[in-house]
């Protein structure tokens, strides 16, 4: 009986060190994972940063264009291209040539 309890004993052995390697690949496994997840939760984090400030430069331009629109006077200046003239405001005589042909 003493070959089978050595035959076991090596069995044993070589168990305990299997389940040590497994044990060890398995922490391995969870630590990676728990990296993975709280990386997972930082990009989340960031994207719901970049949502926000997206939302943020949406509304942004909007109250621009409505300050802008409030401080515009209501009467553009008068701009003597665009043809904003009153009959008084020019000659008959300049628009039609009356000399020799």
């Amino acid at each position: 009986m003493d070959g089978s309890a050595m035959i076991e004993e090596k069995y044993k052995l070589l168990f305990e060190q299997q389940m040590k390697k497994y044990e060890k690949q398995i922490q391995l496994m969870k630590d990676t994972i728990q990296a993975m997840a709280m990386e997972f939760q930082t990009i989340k984090s960031q994207m719901a940063d970049v949502q926000t400030m997206k939302q943020q430069m949406r509304e942004q331009p909007v109250i621009k264009q409505q300050e802008s629109q409030r401080a515009l006077p209501s009467e553009k200046p008068v701009h003597p291209r665009q043809g904003n003239y009153k009959p008084e405001d020019v000659d008959i005589k300049k628009m039609f040539y009356f000399g020799h042909k």
